[in-house]
């Protein structure tokens, strides 16, 4: 076994650890230890809260949206199109106002991180604060057009 070396206590083969040594017991990851594993990379010990990108936006308050849906047959049209818009934010990464036109051109970008998007050829609407740090999407307020006029976007 040429290319087997010595590293420490245990004995790695090109990058692989050997069944049989002790480090398998030492750390959960590697629990495994039926024929050879390979060592984690740096990036796999590294914690999520670490990281700096969380893959996806969170979305608090979908009951909101929910209610909205299930209150009125009359709404039935903005199902498929509100889940597209839940879809697409889920997927998104916001660091700033400028990704979120950068990605939805329609969205209207308010103060204090709330932002408006239009929904169904601009039929319904969705105003949502976003808190950017922490990559959450929390919906403020949902409804028709009509209904968004009546209403403060900056204060709901």
């Amino acid at each position: 076994m040429e290319s087997e070396k010595k590293h420490g206590a245990f004995l790695l083969d090109d990058g692989n650890l050997n069944a049989m040594t002790p480090f398998c017991s030492v750390i959960p990851v590697l629990s495994l230890c039926r024929g050879r594993i390979s060592l984690p990379s740096y990036r796999d010990l590294i914690p999520i809260w670490d990281s700096a990108r969380v893959p996806v936006m969170r979305i608090i308050a979908l009951a909101t949206l929910k209610a909205f849906l299930d209150a009125k047959s009359t709404h039935a049209d903005a199902r498929e199109p509100m889940m597209a818009w839940y879809r697409q934010v889920k997927a998104a990464d916001w660091a700033n106002p400028a990704d979120v036109k950068r990605d939805i051109r329609s969205a209207s970008i308010l103060k204090d991180g709330r932002a408006v998007f239009n929904v169904a050829g601009n039929a319904y609407r969705i105003v949502v604060w976003i808190n950017y740090p922490y990559r959450v999407v929390y919906i403020r307020f949902v409804g028709t057009h009509r209904m968004y006029d009546a209403i403060d976007a900056q204060t709901i």
